[in-house]
């Protein structure tokens, strides 16, 4: 009986958080992973962590802050690490580095400000900007020559206000992401995605009929708490005075394009799951689900990344003061 109960235990571990395949225990605090066909890749402040997927021993350390070759000055919200076929692309502010996939760079190229979140589709970049028009800012997604030279502007939405009105937030969520020759967007509070070939000439809209989540107190009251914490009571005080949200979540939170599927995650969540739509490259429906993500702070999920239909998280164990990597199948 008791090794019968001990069984279960450990099925409903492995349902939840699924598969423990690895840890790590130099970890400080990593903000992103990447994985790649052969390649997992953790990214903390500057610096990249590069480990075969198979045994996960590491292949190479490199990156520092800086300015200099091979150094690196992290945008807001990280670095912007692509692992492409044959090399790794790394954007940091106002550069763009090309590294083999063992870890050594082979060349860096200086980037206009104006310019960020770049993803390589063929010989072009597809790079978004903001644009402001009667003090009404604009999100804008351009295509680029491989020198850069803008060939295109082909998507606009309208993100907030300029200066004299505040925007809200999670009043809409911006995501975007390439595949099989198309560039797949989203880009508005509701349910759709909106898809490009390489030219950026539309195709079809995926949408879906869906009830959004309302955002509720518990959620808000941690994001303020977060905000404390990471910048302070003055900040603090200033968002509570300044900071308003939205009524309900938007309802796509995250989007990815892997292995012939466009993955979708939402808000919603049923016990520390989040909802999962899994879509074929055309828009049809294969599986409605819910895949475990883990949260820390009340607010964010810990960095997972989505590659050959396995979905993959890096959990914090404070017990052990080890970073776990657990993987899911989504299919």
């Amino acid at each position: 009986m008791k090794v019968l109960i001990i069984l279960i235990c450990l099925l409903f571990a492995v349902s939840l958080f699924g598969e423990k395949i690895t840890t790590f225990s130099r970890l400080s605090k990593p903000e992103f992973i990447k994985v790649g066909e052969n390649l997992f890749c953790i990214n903390e402040g500057a610096v990249v962590l590069l480990y075969d997927l198979k045994d996960f021993k590491l292949i190479k350390k490199f990156g520092r802050k800086g300015e200099g070759p091979g150094e690196f000055k992290p945008i807001v919200k990280g670095l912007e690490i692509n692992i492409l076929k044959e090399k790794i692309m790394i954007e940091s502010q106002a550069k763009l580095s090309f590294y083999s996939l063992k870890g050594d760079l082979i060349k860096e190229t200086r980037l206009l400000p104006k310019y960020n979140e770049l993803k390589l589709l063929g010989d072009r970049y597809f790079a978004t900007g903001e644009k402001i028009t009667d003090k009404v800012a604009h999100r804008v997604v351009k295509i680029l020559g491989a020198d850069f030279n803008e060939v295109k502007t082909f998507y606009q939405d309208e993100v907030g206000y300029h200066q004299e009105k505040q925007g809200t937030n999670y009043a809409t969520t911006w995501d975007f992401d390439v595949g099989e020759n198309k560039f797949f967007i989203v880009g508005s509070s509701d349910f759709k995605i909106d898809v490009f070939n390489k030219n950026g000439d539309s195709l079809y809209t995926i949408s879906q009929e869906y009830e959004r989540v309302k955002l509720s107190q518990e959620f808000i009251d941690s994001w303020f708490e977060r905000i404390k914490r990471r910048l302070g009571m003055r900040a603090y005080d200033y968002m509570k005075r300044k900071v308003r949200f939205a009524d309900f979540f938007p309802a796509i939170r995250d989007m990815m394009v892997d292995n012939g599927h466009v993955c979708v995650i939402t808000y919603r969540r049923q016990q520390e799951k989040n909802e999962f739509f899994i879509y074929d490259l055309e828009g049809k429906l294969l599986k409605k689900t819910f895949l475990p993500l883990q949260v820390y702070d009340g607010v964010s999920l810990f960095p997972y990344s989505i590659k050959n239909n396995y979905l993959y998280q890096l959990i914090d164990n404070e017990d052990t003061e080890e970073w776990e990597l657990h993987r899911f199948s989504i299919l």
